[in-house]
């Protein structure tokens, strides 16, 4: 999936996690918001085309070497990185 479509599916899922909370349902917009986190860090990654594996591993090194240890999910640790311009 392109970092574009990955970019429009965080929008709707955001969409959809406000709409749930207005109507109360607080269990569906949580996960509407993980959705739309989760999209997001992965369309960075996608836009690192020519770096991503580096970048990946790096990253993946940090966590779990402890480098990285304020960074308790691979998603926290995309979302804390710098984009990498390939």
């Amino acid at each position: 999936m392109t970092a574009a479509r990955l970019n429009e599916l965080a929008k709707w899922a955001e969409f959809q996690s406000v709409h749930c909370q207005i109507d109360g349902s607080i269990d569906a917009s949580v996960k509407y918001a993980d959705l739309a986190r989760c999209a997001r860090a992965w369309a960075k990654v996608e836009r690192m085309s020519r770096a991503r594996t580096w970048w990946w591993n790096t990253m993946m090194g940090r966590l779990v070497s402890g480098y990285g240890y304020k960074y308790s999910t691979a998603i926290a640790a995309v979302e804390a990185a710098p984009e990498v311009k390939p």
